[in-house]
């Protein structure tokens, strides 16, 4: 028994996923979706994330893990006390644990902003060769 399970995780395989984008895009709600429960909160409030928080789903052998990060936006335009600086270096180190991205873009926010914000093209650039959508 105990060589049939060293086997069943060896055949395991885990993906790590960041999930990024600006605050209330709909991060939490679209990994909620992928995993199939309710596990992350969701607020109309911005910054409701301050840390990443993980949802995983299992299909078959493999494991996804989802790292729900805070809400990015340029510290120039945000109060002090939601504290982009240290947001931005959290989601930098979540990124660097992944495999790959996903961007998630509210697309009523595009209406008024028609670009992805320079601090999530910055972490586009800076991991290039990581697969994204």
């Amino acid at each position: 028994n105990k060589k049939l399970c060293y086997c069943s995780t060896d055949l395991q395989k885990t993906i790590r996923v960041a999930v990024i984008g600006r605050p209330n895009s709909g991060k939490s709600s679209f990994i909620n979706l992928l995993v199939g429960h309710h596990i992350l909160p969701v607020s109309q409030i911005p910054h409701t994330s301050f840390q990443p928080l993980s949802a995983i789903k299992t299909v078959g052998d493999t494991q996804y893990i989802f790292y729900d990060t805070p809400g990015i936006m340029s510290p120039k335009y945000s109060p002090k006390s939601f504290k982009i600086s240290e947001k931005i270096e959290l989601t930098r180190e979540t990124i660097n644990r992944c495999d790959m991205t996903i961007t998630v873009v509210d697309s009523y926010i595009s209406q008024k902003y028609s670009w992805i914000s320079p601090e999530i093209q910055s972490f586009l650039i800076d991991f290039i060769r990581m697969p994204s959508v």
